[in-house]
């Protein structure tokens, strides 16, 4: 059984952050501390997620991350993967962006090169609440944990060969 790897990217300074200062509205009312709570909340989720396509897939490859950018506050995923094959990884993801209206949250399994869409949620945006941001994601990455049918036949499917 392979275990999963798990990665973290911190955001390369910008200096548009200077000229914009909503920019800055990306830490959330709990600070960092909360998009450790919700990313792992996520995680657990998508953990649950990887045994299942590894019942079916024991030798796939899970990657587990997270980033944030300029234009959101923080992106946790899973990629999937089967060891030497030209199949496109597939990543389940969720994105939050704070703004001032409340904190947007998308969530979806695409192909990692292709940008093909496997499976998605409806967007949804939540009080910039500690609780509500946490159950929004959190459910969010329950829909997502009940696609592992898609991501296996996704990750055997030689039409997303991507060399």
């Amino acid at each position: 059984m392979s275990a999963t790897i798990d990665t973290s990217f911190k955001p390369l300074g910008n200096k548009a952050l200077l000229q914009r200062p909503d920019a800055r509205l990306a830490k959330p009312p709990g600070g960092d501390d909360q998009w450790t709570a919700i990313h792992k909340a996520i995680q657990e989720q998508l953990g649950l997620l990887e045994a299942e396509i590894r019942a079916v897939l024991n030798e796939v490859i899970a990657v587990a991350g997270r980033t944030q950018g300029e234009h959101f506050s923080i992106c946790s995923y899973r990629t999937f993967s089967i060891p030497n094959s030209n199949v496109d990884r597939v990543v389940a993801g969720i994105t939050m962006q704070r703004t001032n209206q409340g904190t947007i949250i998308e969530a979806d399994i695409s192909g990692e090169s292709t940008g093909d869409i496997i499976s998605t949620t409806p967007v949804r945006t939540v009080a910039n609440e500690g609780t509500a941001v946490l159950e929004a994601a959190l459910n969010s990455a329950q829909v997502l944990s009940q696609s592992s049918r898609q991501i296996v036949a996704a990750l055997k499917d030689s039409s997303r060969r991507t060399a």
